[in-house]
């Protein structure tokens, strides 16, 4: 939030202060405790009788965003595919933009972990692949899958832990080269990045 007064540090002018002027700056420093208090804590500071207070859990809250697929999506023959999110799980600060569908945004800067899981349909042919891209540029780790599973689904995790910046970006892709096209499978394709601190 937008304080009022800007909280200010610095040593009184002059080799003397007026009684006006202490009052003032007394008025000042109890306004700027009110607002950061009542900034962090569940109640009113000023009007709640209970002690100790209780920290308001939404003021301490670390960015989060789960998205998953609810649909198939299709990944072309030997095409490095960025995996479009149509379900969002839980979207803290507004990290995903369903505008933009592949691309996580990051809104502060933090470590954040960063957590992939896919599902390719069943093939017995060529391998699978998924990976992080920060800034659209691969980064380790990634997770193949050759050959795939030779019955049943193909499923693959990475995981990573990143210093990141506000502004980076996230995209999450995935490849395959069965030599036709082929899906990642529905509710089961899911993405996760969580701050640490």
């Amino acid at each position: 939030m937008a304080y009022s007064i800007v909280w200010n540090e610095s040593s009184p002018v002059g080799a003397s202060v007026s009684a006006a002027d202490i009052d003032a700056e007394i008025q000042n420093f109890k306004i700027s405790i009110r607002e950061r208090m009542n900034n962090i804590l569940l109640n009113t500071w000023e009007t709640d009788a209970n002690d100790p207070k209780t920290l308001d859990p939404a003021a301490l809250s670390l960015d989060k965003v789960v998205l998953s697929r609810s649909a198939t999506l299709s990944i072309a023959n030997d095409t490095l595919t960025g995996i479009t999110w149509n379900n969002e799980i839980t979207n803290a600060d507004s990290l995903f933009d369903s505008g933009s569908p592949t691309i996580i945004t990051i809104q502060a800067t933090g470590t954040y972990l960063i957590i992939l899981q896919a599902n390719f349909v069943f093939n017995a042919t060529g391998y699978r692949r998924v990976e992080v891209a920060i800034a659209n540029t691969t980064i380790f780790p990634f997770a193949s899958h050759d050959p795939p599973q030779v019955t049943g689904s193909t499923g693959l995790t990475c995981s990573c832990v990143l210093a990141m910046t506000a502004a980076d970006t996230i995209i999450f892709k995935a490849y395959q080269n069965s030599t036709g096209v082929l899906n990642l499978s529905a509710n089961s394709t899911y993405a996760m990045v969580a701050q640490l601190i």
